[in-house]
């Protein structure tokens, strides 16, 4: 009788636990999924929503509703947050909302947690009704902004000052990239027309800068003001902070993560040193935490490794065995040829496998509607 257990309730668990039933076909197959929300949100959508709140409803679904449907009605959702896992004892501990401690067996884990977004409104870190609250809360706030600073020059920076310039005609934004230019590290081959496009909107870019962020009423302090190293100050109407402060991974062992907090995983995707662990999504280490890295670069290689899993997982020596055999007719490697950049509704810039998008292209693929019509799809 396999005992899965899936940790993470947003793109990568709820991929998995949909893997996991198409794979294995054991009338006996439990599965448990844990997160600490009750819902999905589809937070591709979140800089669009900044101008259409009123949308945010369309974009949050029930996980215990994905996990019903795509198991038939056979799988669990366990609302609450991981403390601890005991990869020796291969135990999770799960603290509830009403803080009740339970314990979860398992026979293959597998750990899709992802990451926590600085600012509440770009992911739900714990309760999607932060997520609401904040998209809510600025969007009002930027009806009469004259200056917003976005801090972050990666997809969702760039796709936010482009969105807020283009919506808020009143409003100067200011995109801190703290990198040589917009883009960089990410689709590198992007920065150039992204900057183009973002000036044409009147955004003003600083790049190489390093912040820090003083929102209002934090010390006292009676406005939200970029802090610069040296010392000099620039307040704002409004301060998004559009990056990534780390992996949701505390309640794992240092000895399978690295130096970030990311799990270590091979080109198995299993979780090095363990057997019948698994890693999936931004959590991974190395991965280029997109979905579409997660739809087009792991979740082949994670259901060839779950069948083989499924295979072995109730003989006698399962867990004694050596690692999975390194899958030689394909490896996980991280996806970075595919990219679509909406700055503004008119459209953006993007590639695909190396290919240059035109911007009526990233229009028509994502910038038209962000694909909010298909929000609730892009779970299962």
């Amino acid at each position: 009788m396999p005992r899965v257990g899936i940790i993470g309730g947003s793109y990568a668990g709820l991929k998995a636990l949909s893997t996991v039933f198409n794979t294995c076909k054991s009338p006996n197959l439990q599965v448990t999924l844990v997160a600490p929300s009750t819902h999905a949100y589809y937070n591709l959508a979140s800089p669009r929503l900044l101008s259409e709140p009123e949308s945010f409803d369309k974009t949050v679904f029930p996980v215990k509703d994905f996990v019903k449907e795509i198991s038939e009605d056979k799988g669990t959702f366990l609302h609450g947050s991981v403390t601890n896992v005991d990869l020796d004892k291969r135990e999770v501990v799960v603290k509830s909302i009403a803080g009740e401690i339970s314990k979860l067996n398992y026979d293959i884990l597998v750990i899709a947690s992802g990451t926590e977004a600085k600012w509440a409104g770009y992911k739900v870190n714990t309760d999607y009704r932060e997520a609401r609250k904040e998209i809510y809360e600025v969007n009002k706030a930027l009806q009469n902004a004259k200056s917003v600073a976005i801090v972050g020059g990666g997809v969702t920076g760039v796709e936010t000052a482009g969105e807020i310039s283009a919506e808020f005609e009143q409003t100067k934004v200011t995109l801190y990239t703290g990198a040589p230019a917009p883009l960089d590290g990410v689709v590198s081959s992007l920065s150039d027309r992204a900057a183009r496009k973002l000036e044409a909107l009147g955004v003003e870019i600083i790049n190489d800068v390093l912040v820090n962020v003083k929102h209002k009423n934090q010390d006292g302090a009676d406005a939200s003001s970029i802090v610069f190293d040296s010392g000099e100050t620039r307040e704002y109407d409004v301060i998004l902070e559009s990056f990534l402060t780390g992996p949701y991974s505390s309640f794992l062992p240092e000895s399978v993560k690295d130096n970030k907090g990311f799990v270590v995983a091979d080109s198995n995707l299993e979780v090095k040193g363990q057997r019948g662990v698994v890693a999936l999504g931004d959590i991974v280490a190395g991965s280029s935490k997109s979905v579409v890295d997660l739809k087009y670069g792991q979740i082949g290689i994670f259901r060839d490794t779950m069948e083989k899993m499924f295979k072995e997982v109730e003989k006698p020596d399962f867990l004694t065995k050596p690692e999975t055999p390194q899958n030689t007719d394909s490896h996980y490697v991280p996806i970075t040829h595919t990219m679509v950049v909406p700055i503004s509704r008119k459209g953006g810039v993007g590639i695909l496998y190396w290919a240059p998008l035109t911007s009526f292209m990233v229009w028509v693929g994502k910038a038209r509607t962000y694909m909010i019509e298909q929000a609730r799809a892009q779970f299962m």
